[in-house]
C-alpha cells in the first residue's frame, strides 16, 4: 500500500525485502550513494563524513582537507 509516495504494509509487517540492491536509499550528497541490501530488516544507511582521497567521492567532488568539496564546473572556451 502506498500513500503520499511512501509505501508500507497494511498489516504493519516489518519486511524490507522490496528495498533491494538496485534501490538507492540515500544519495549522500558529494559522498557515494548508499543502496539497500534486500534483507527483511534494514537500518537507514550512514553516509560518509570525511575522506582521505578522491576515491571516496562522487565524480563531481574531490577530497580536500579531509572533507569532500564540489568540483567547480570548468568554463568552456572556444579554440582560438
Amino acid at each position: 500500500m502506498c500513500s503520499g509516495n511512501v509505501c508500507g504494509t497494511q498489516a504493519n509487517v516489518p519486511d524490507d525485502t522490496a528495498c533491494n540492491a538496485g534501490v538507492e536509499a540515500s544519495d549522500c550528497g558529494p559522498y557515494p550513494s548508499r543502496f539497500c541490501n534486500g534483507l527483511a530488516s534494514q537500518v537507514s544507511p550512514v553516509c560518509g563524513g570525511s575522506c582521505s582521497g578522491n576515491g571516496q567521492c562522487d565524480v563531481d567532488a574531490h577530497c580536500s582537507g579531509g572533507r569532500l568539496r564540489a568540483r567547480l564546473a570548468q568554463r568552456w572556451q572556444p579554440a582560438r
